[in-house]
């Protein structure tokens, strides 16, 4: 199991978009922060999609994190807690672990992340690219927005596109 940097320019052209659509909401970096609800803002931004989903990272614990809002495409779905609902579908606690870290360093440092996460078994590698935006109303809530793409196997998207 790892996750990795994305080459951006060996990324699909969605997430091409939506890294471009990023920086022009907020520069290179950084969290983009906004006042009321999120699913409208993020709708509001074209963010959304059906590979897209929105946390809300409350605390360390993912079992605290609710799924705000999940693209028709996600294997998880809105109003959920995201830990028991990822582990439901993946049964792999240590991708969990890896997801957390990434999505609460997204929040923490206030920087976006282009990051491939593989799951690699003798006969099979699951792997997803994902883009993580960081979300911080204005209230002191903080989410994370985060656009996927399926790279091969079975991984919290169903299968479309491969990228």
């Amino acid at each position: 199991m790892e996750a990795t940097d994305i080459p951006i320019l060996s990324a699909t052209d969605r997430l091409q978009r939506a890294l471009l659509r990023w920086v022009d909401m907020c520069g290179i970096s950084g969290q983009y922060k906004f006042s009321g609800d999120v699913e409208h803002e993020m709708e509001t931004r074209d963010m959304l999609d059906d590979r897209t989903y929105i946390l809300g990272i409350v605390g360390a614990n993912p079992s605290d994190w609710p799924v705000v809002w999940s693209g028709d495409s996600v294997s998880i779905d809105a109003g959920q807690q995201f830990g028991p609902a990822f582990t439901r579908h993946t049964y792999e606690p240590r991708l969990l672990s890896l997801l957390v870290q990434e999505y609460s360093d997204a929040v923490r440092y206030r920087r976006a992340a282009a990051r491939r996460f593989s799951l690699r078994s003798v006969n099979l590698t699951n792997a997803v690219d994902q883009l993580i935006f960081p979300l911080r109303d204005q209230n002191a809530f903080d989410y994370v927005l985060v656009r996927g793409e399926l790279v091969s196997g079975d991984l919290l998207y169903e299968v479309g596109e491969v990228a």
